[in-house]
């Protein structure tokens, strides 16, 4: 009885759900967050799976990832990494089960399919390797609301990762390798590419990316002969990215190419109670945009850097960390980037730090701001945009403790409880915009470097388990934009998730997201608050079907509903009768233009 009880809390605080979310401001708004949790992967809606909701990661084991740097919103300067349209990502082939894999299909009602495979190997004691494949494809002419245009992009999907490693007691490297191709085709219904690309008979949009990267990173150990612990380390690490991609709207067509080399060479100098790094960075960072009707200059970045990194643990309950970046610029301008960090543990389930620095930015122009080509209005850019550059300061309190409480005679261990807090506030030198003249119909990019811009963020955290196969998650986000003492709403400012999930006897794992997006800034205005509800339920065929044959022991289904409450948005598009004047606009989406989608697959691990 008591599992049931369980079970039905989970779905209880999920059922006020009104409204759908859409995915492309959810999609923008993770991926300009502050911060990125990749623990957050896991519990992210079925049509959005991977870190932060990015294509790239789609369908990926959240486990294999170890690291993935990407901000588009400039923050903690040294972590940053914000030179691409994708960020550097370097999977983890040390987690996980060896020489194992998994395949995965599903499907859903809209049109949408599925395939991934990913293997992990173990080719001897020193070498180990790991493999993911993963393709999507979605094609519908859904056109519920009447306005003549697809209801969603079809889209086909394609990518390739591949990661080495090679392991020895006083060397280890890693290599990693990885393509991925997008191509996405909307618009009117009776567009067809081959006849009206470009015209102005029926309105299209597309989108063509082709991203490739590799990255090696290489650390040579050095140890102390008497006592044989470890004394330094000598690292070099280089990183190649590729990028190329084609946008069209209507009769526009927006196109890009981007080119990034770093370079890092360095050492780490161990003692008993502090750490000590110096290095140098090299990077080259070629950029080349080219919109129609519109002079984007080519644009080329390189920077030299060197730095100098202190870590000491003052006790045992306070650690004190540095950093210290000097910047040359093939401009002939230099920057220092300071980041200096404190961290006071007075108990071991709490945690507490201060942070501060100063960060600093490429700008690559329409990247991010593409939402304000899907129209017919005018537009203009400054003839110089400007390296974005910040002070911040920041706090951040985690507590994570352990304890039992009795219910009814019987004990319940609160197991993985954990509450982490973040609040950063920054202080924008220079700052891309968009602005919006309502006057003129008219977009443009402007350097915002007068004045006091002002960013605060406030981040919260929350997850418990009240039974060992009961797990909540919460994470709160509010965000308040400021230019000259007045608030910009360039962010939803309130953003929620509630994530549960709960093993049932190992017969069935349900797991729930229910998220709320604050008002967004439209083309008019703002909109109303979206909220969205998903539910999955996965089950393994062996506890239904008695067969003691491999294909059916080792495999599970999954069954999925998104936007249950069925919401849809009705007037996604303004003017799309008439879609080449210039009261047409396309990025006023805010809510869902599909309702609620079913979605069934089968995952097989090997």
């Amino acid at each position: 009885m008591k599992n049931y009880i369980l079970l039905l809390i989970i779905l209880l605080p999920l059922s006020l759900s009104t409204q759908s979310l859409n995915q492309n401001p959810y999609l923008n708004y993770f991926l300009n967050a502050n911060t990125h949790d990749v623990s957050m992967a896991s519990i992210l809606p079925r049509s959005y799976n991977g870190l932060v909701k990015n294509d790239l990661l789609y369908n990926m084991p959240s486990h294999w990832i170890l690291s993935y740097s990407l901000n588009h919103n400039l923050v903690s300067g040294r972590y940053s990494d914000a030179d691409m349209a994708f960020g550097r990502l370097i999977l983890n082939i040390g987690g996980g089960s060896m020489n194992s894999g998994r395949l995965t299909f599903y499907s859903s009602h809209i049109g949408e399919t599925d395939l991934s495979l990913s293997t992990k190997f173990r080719i001897n004691r020193k070498i180990k390797t790991a493999f993911l494949a993963n393709y999507h494809n979605l094609k519908s002419n859904r056109d519920k609301n009447d306005d003549t245009f697809k209801d969603i992009n079809n889209k086909e999907k394609l990518l390739f990762i591949n990661s080495w490693s090679f392991n020895k007691r006083n060397y280890i490297s890693n290599i990693n390798a990885y393509y991925f191709h997008n191509n996405e085709l909307g618009g009117q219904i009776d567009f067809d590419k081959e006849q009206h690309y470009l015209g102005n008979e029926f309105y299209g949009l597309g989108t063509n990316i082709r991203h490739g990267g590799i990255s090696f990173q290489n650390d040579f150990f050095f140890f102390d002969d008497e006592t044989n612990n470890k004394k330094s380390k000598f690292y070099f690490d280089v990183d190649a990215r590729i990028t190329q991609f084609d946008y069209f709207y209507g009769t526009r067509l927006y196109q890009g190419d981007e080119r990034l080399l770093n370079a890092f060479v360095g050492q780490k100098i161990y003692k008993v109670m502090s750490e000590w790094e110096w290095g140098l960075h090299y990077k080259n960072l070629d950029m080349k945009e080219s919109l129609t009707n519109i002079v984007i200059p080519d644009q080329s970045y390189q920077q030299g850097s060197a730095y100098l990194r202190y870590f000491n643990r003052i006790t045992y309950k306070m650690n004190l960390e540095g950093d210290l970046r000097f910047n040359y610029f093939d401009d002939k301008t230099w920057a220092f980037t300071p980041f200096v960090e404190w961290t006071y543990k007075p108990y071991r389930d709490l945690a507490f730090n201060l942070f501060g620095g100063n960060g600093i930015k490429d700008v690559f122009a329409f990247n991010q701001y593409r939402d304000i080509l899907y129209n017919n209005k005018s537009l203009n850019i400054d003839e110089k945009l400007n390296r974005e550059s910040a002070w911040y300061y920041g706090t951040s309190l985690k507590w994570s403790p352990n304890y039992t409480i009795d219910v009814d005679y019987d004990n319940f261990t609160i197991g993985n409880f954990y509450v982490q807090f973040y609040y950063h506030h920054h202080f924008y030198d220079n700052l891309i915009l968009a602005n919006y003249d309502e006057e003129n119909l008219s977009y443009s990019l402007v350097n915002m470097d007068d004045g006091t811009i002002r960013k605060k963020s406030f981040q919260l955290n929350y997850g418990f388990s009240p039974y060992r196969n009961l797990f909540f998650r919460f994470f709160h986000r509010f965000e308040r934009f400021n230019i000259n003492e007045n608030e910009r709403m360039y962010y939803p400012r309130n953003t929620f998730m509630l994530a549960s999930s709960y093993n049932f006897r190992d017969y069935f794992e349900i797991s729930s997201q229910f998220h709320i997006l604050g008002e967004m800034p439209t083309y008019k205005g703002y909109s109303t608050p979206q909220k969205r509800w998903d539910l999955s339920i996965e089950f393994p065929i062996s506890r239904y079907i008695y067969a003691d044959i491999d294909p059916f022991r080792n495999l599970k289904c999954l069954i999925g509903f998104e936007n249950i409450t069925n919401r849809r948005e009705n007037n996604i598009i303004l003017s799309p009768h008439n879609p080449f004047n210039e009261n047409m606009e396309g990025a006023n989406m805010v809510g869902s233009p599909i309702g609620t989608k079913f979605y069934f697959g089968v995952q097989m691990e090997m």
